[in-house]
């Protein structure tokens, strides 16, 4: 497990359901940046012991981000709109402890 502070800002949990989200500058893509962001949440998440699902927004044409998602054991889920008028899939994170 990685020890990582909590986050800056102020998590939302509702329904024991957290949305994640990330980005990498794009000279830094491709090094496992957003890999390793997500392993810290997901850490987060099991340890925080509230949270029973993690689920993350993307656009259909994010493959690399996709990609992220599917290596850290998201499930890819339903195509919905997004708050701001964008399609998007539901990748979704059973939270095992």
């Amino acid at each position: 497990m990685v020890d990582v502070p909590p986050p800056p800002f102020e998590r939302v949990v509702i329904d024991a359901q957290v949305e994640i989200g990330y980005g990498v500058a794009p000279e830094r893509r491709g090094r496992g940046v957003a890999t390793a962001a997500v392993s810290a949440m997901l850490d987060i998440a099991r340890s925080s012991g509230e949270i029973d699902e993690v689920i993350a927004l993307i656009s259909p044409e994010n493959i690399a981000s996709g990609r992220v998602a599917t290596g850290a054991g998201f499930e890819k889920g339903e195509a919905i709109r997004d708050d701001e008028g964008e399609d998007v899939m539901v990748w979704r994170y059973l939270v095992t402890r």
